[in-house]
């Protein structure tokens, strides 16, 4: 027998959302010593795991598919042969009664069919918030990782090629201090050379190095002040061919 989803106020058939429930009574062959219980498993798996505690033989005596409210019935039923637990002492009288009265309380019932599926819905939800949040505890915390710091662009240098001379043309941000001397100096792979030239007011200077060999020349620009002010600095590799 499935357990269905029905509503209540309408009695509308949902459909059978729900694993199998068993009511089972596990015990020995004397029916002396039984377990009335419930599982969702596979009833000899669910024999396997009583029979570890136990060191009497136990085998599958009844079971019926139903649910927790069929088996709190047959608690309430038997409590006077309860001997602790879910274990009862019932014997082989008691035990033929199992059919009658899970046709009685159980199959037609409704209301005890309505309480078995709302009890086993609740008991599924109830273990995946379980799993869920042992889930989250076993799972490692983010890893904050600090946004990477990208290094400021420096200051564009154009480079024209010019009969006789090689033309270079710095420019400075707009926020440079005033005041002061720039100095700019071109290393080449054969010396270098150094000009000074004032701080101008709006980005451009120019920085004119003539008559250098007619192949391509490496060369670095360095822009920084001898007057002690804070400017941008420039390290910039060009390759150019003088003519």
């Amino acid at each position: 027998m499935d357990i269905y989803e029905i509503d209540p106020a309408t009695g509308t058939y949902l459909g059978p959302p729900y694993d199998s429930v068993y009511v089972y009574a596990i015990g020995t062959a004397d029916a002396l010593k039984v377990k009335i219980g419930y599982t969702t498993g596979r009833l000899e798996r669910r024999l396997s795991e009583i029979q570890v505690g136990c060191p009497l033989p136990l085998e599958i005596l009844w079971w019926a598919e139903a649910g927790p409210g069929l088996e709190e019935a047959l608690h309430r039923i038997f409590a006077r042969q309860r001997l602790r637990g879910e274990w009862f002492e019932l014997g082989p009288e008691r035990l033929s009664m199992f059919d009658a009265l899970h046709e009685e309380l159980y199959s037609e019932n409704y209301a005890l069919i309505e309480q078995d599926a709302a009890q086993h819905h609740a008991r599924q939800k109830a273990s995946r918030i379980r799993a869920a949040l042992l889930a989250q505890r076993k799972s490692p915390p983010p890893i904050s990782v600090a946004p990477t710091q990208v290094p400021p662009a420096p200051p564009p240098l154009t480079a024209a090629v010019i009969p006789g001379e090689l033309h270079l043309t710095l420019h400075l941000p707009p926020d440079t201090a005033s005041g002061g001397t720039v100095e700019w100096m071109a290393v080449l792979d054969h010396g270098q050379q150094v000009a000074r030239i004032p701080t101008p007011s709006t980005p451009g200077p120019h920085l004119r190095l003539k008559r250098f060999s007619n192949h391509r020349s490496r060369f670095v620009v360095f822009a920084g002040n001898r007057a002690g002010v804070s400017l941008p600095s420039a390290a910039i590799e060009v390759t150019a061919r003088t003519s």
